[in-house]
């Protein structure tokens, strides 16, 4: 993951993770990004429609975090979302 300060268009500076050519995400990387989206390891199950352990999974270096779930929550970093956010429209 490598992290860099961006600017938005109102001038502020951001944090983001850009994205790799790679879709792995280390367990590193996806600890990194739930902390960036002030999420917890529950919340982000929830968010990614996973049960609990697998998050846990991910987050201890147990097993690859899928593909589609790495796309999301860097899809959510770029776009300068927040966990909180994300799982509002979620709940609708």
């Amino acid at each position: 993951m490598v992290c860099q300060d961006r600017y938005s268009r109102t001038g502020k500076a951001r944090s983001m993770m850009t994205v790799r050519k790679s879709a792995r995400m280390t367990s590193a990387e996806y600890n990194a990004a739930l902390e960036q989206l002030g999420l917890s390891r529950i919340e982000a199950a929830r968010l990614l429609g996973v049960d609990d352990t697998a998050s846990r999974r991910w987050a201890n270096n147990h097993r690859e975090v899928s593909g589609t779930a790495a796309h999301f929550l860097r899809y959510l970093i770029a776009t300068g979302k927040t966990g909180d956010y994300a799982i509002k429209k979620l709940e609708g």
